[in-house]
């Protein structure tokens, strides 16, 4: 119950429309998370979700999920985005549909934006980001660098003429970057707090990297404090150093461009096999470390040890010696 209380929460948001949400990125999305995060799944109106591309490798993951109480999805509309320390949202074919215009998502987005925390959206998720405006019409992501499906890969689809929105279009016009490789290549962009990933076979890669910007998140810690110095394994560097422009201080310290914090691998700014080095004594010139030999022991039955001992006297309960 202590670990369940020490971990910090997760906001899993899926589709609910009749597109449904792509079963095998649900799967690593939430594997991947569970062990880090206290996860939340939410849905617009709660609604359950409709798995799409279930297949032989991962059908029997999705049967035993259902029957868990936690695959209940809670009410995106009752989500207090305060509370929760990630947002997560998977391969969403339906996105397109209910979260791109979810006016509930936009309130949460604009939180995490504000507040700098890591969004991670991963290929038809993406779309879900459209809907976080502000209340002068400009996108809160104007400006980022990101991905998403291209229109090589949202072509092949018999649906493509009737898309509600193609998530390239939208976000050249907003005033953000897009990139994307080639169709079905795994392709990520990490651009400040957001994490996005181009297809299905982009979202392991693109978990990754939101765990890894929760944990040097984690690492912005008030000075002499060391509860999260000694559980994450990146540098840390002082919250004052952060509050201006928190990113670029992390990125900087990762780089040794900022002092880090003193960790207990780090010590003396040496590695741990640099300092085993450092305190192991020289060997002499010429040794080419060879060893002392050490002093021969006997061990073994009790004649090896009478062998020892003076001419006449025994061991205790050895036999006296036979004349023939």
């Amino acid at each position: 119950m202590s670990d369940r209380l020490g971990k910090p929460t997760c906001l899993l948001v899926a589709s609910a429309a009749a597109a449904g949400v792509s079963a095998q990125s649900f799967l690593h999305c939430f594997t991947l998370t569970s062990s880090a995060f206290n996860l939340q799944v939410a849905t617009p109106g709660g609604k359950s979700i409709d798995f799409v591309d279930v297949n032989e490798s991962n059908t029997r993951w999705i049967q035993d999920f259902r029957m868990k109480s936690y695959a209940n999805p809670a009410k995106l509309e009752s989500i207090d985005g305060t509370r929760y320390h990630a947002l997560l949202i998977p391969n969403c074919p339906g996105a397109m549909t209910d979260l791109a215009n979810s006016g509930y998502l936009a309130k949460i987005l604009q939180h995490f934006s504000a507040e700098n925390k890591p969004i991670c959206a991963v290929g038809h998720g993406v779309a879900a980001l459209c809907c976080a405006t502000n209340e002068d019409k400009t996108w809160v992501f104007q400006g980022y660098s990101l991905t998403g499906p291209s229109v090589y890969e949202l072509v092949r689809q018999p649906n493509f003429a009737s898309l509600a929105i193609i998530v390239e279009d939208f976000v050249k016009d907003s005033g953000a970057t897009f990139s994307a490789s080639s169709p079905d290549a795994v392709h990520v962009v990490l651009d400040r707090h957001l994490v996005t990933g181009q297809n299905e076979n982009s979202t392991l890669p693109a978990v990754q990297n939101l765990l890894m910007l929760c944990n040097v998140r984690a690492c912005l810690v008030e000075p002499g404090t060391s509860q999260w110095s000694r559980r994450c394994g990146f540098a840390c560097v002082p919250a004052q150093a952060a509050k201006t422009t928190p990113w670029e201080a992390v990125t900087s310290a990762l780089h040794g461009l900022e002092q880090p914090c003193e960790l207990p691998a780090a010590k003396a700014g040496l590695e741990p096999s640099a300092r085993r080095k450092q305190q192991q004594p020289a060997r002499p010139a010429g040794s080419r470390g060879l060893r002392e030999p050490r002093p021969r022991r006997h061990r073994g039955t009790a004649g090896l040890w009478a062998r020892r001992l003076p001419p006449g006297q025994r061991m205790a309960g050895e036999a006296p010696d036979s004349h023939c």
